[in-house]
């Protein structure tokens, strides 16, 4: 069982850095949207905290759980969705990180009833796509080039 001695401050950074580059590329607006990393190493999930601006959490705020949902480390309250990531993480071993955004343009087109189409989303060079429609969400499965983790990025959707 993993402990507050096996948490890394890398991957506080890593998820505290992250939530910062969503917002300043648009992919979300002020405190919307949700940042984690999953260590398979030791089962731990770093998460960032609940409604807090992405320009102000520092690595102290990240909040860390167990792959079972026990507290470890952080006196923030997490996402609110930290349930969501652990049961996609225990769900999906091969993912390693989910970056839940909030683009205003398909937040509002989500809210609209209009029909989506399959239009494919630009992603970083050196990064492939899975793409698949669901009910609720649509997702893109990103492999970045240089790992083998598995980075999930959902948003909601109606149907």
């Amino acid at each position: 069982m993993a402990t507050a001695a096996d948490v890394k401050v890398e991957y506080k950074t890593l998820v505290k850095e992250s939530g910062l580059r969503m917002l300043e590329s648009g992919l979300t607006v002020a405190t919307w949207g949700n940042v984690s990393y999953c260590d398979r190493e030791t089962g731990l999930v770093y998460i960032t905290p609940s409604g807090m601006d992405y320009t102000t959490i520092t690595e102290d705020d990240i909040c860390v759980y167990d792959l079972d949902g026990n507290h470890i480390e952080g006196d923030r309250r997490p996402s609110i969705e930290l349930h969501l990531h652990i049961g996609m993480f225990n769900a999906r071993p091969e993912a390693c990180a989910c970056i839940h955004t909030h683009p205003i343009f398909s937040t509002v087109f989500s809210s609209s009833s209009q029909k989506a189409s399959m239009a494919p989303v630009p992603l970083p060079t050196g990064t492939s796509a899975v793409y698949w429609a669901m009910p609720i969400i649509w997702a893109i499965q990103c492999v970045a080039a240089s790992t083998s983790c598995r980075a999930l990025r959902l948003w909601p959707m109606r149907p």
